[in-house]
């Protein structure tokens, strides 16, 4: 017996987030607010755990460019130093940004 929509539910229950695959895409979900043909037990590769996101962190950096005048580029934190060494960068623009990818834009 596959244990994978008793897992659904056991997670559903105790407060995480569960998603269905509709649409063409995976969407977060109420199992009890499919009808039963519906819910795990039934379409049980239709349903997983909601995967965790992912966060990276970065600055927009601004350099000079002879055939445009300005060109704006994004560097991830790891890159910060390759930007400040190249002779183009003029400066940073705003503060560093944090972005939170959800499960979908991993996938």
């Amino acid at each position: 017996m596959n244990n994978h929509p008793h897992q659904i539910w056991q997670a559903w229950l105790s407060g995480k987030d569960v998603q269905i695959y509709a649409d063409g895409r995976w969407k977060d979900a109420n199992p009890n607010d499919y009808p039963i043909v519906q819910q795990p037990q039934c379409r049980e590769s239709h349903w997983r755990l909601r995967p965790e996101g992912k966060s990276f962190r970065y600055c927009v950096a601004l350099f000079s460019d002879p055939g445009l005048g300005f060109k704006v580029v994004a560097y991830t934190s790891d890159n910060y130093d390759e930007a400040e060494s190249d002779i183009r960068f003029i400066r940073w623009h705003g503060e560093e940004r944090v972005i939170d990818l959800g499960p979908e834009e991993r996938e």
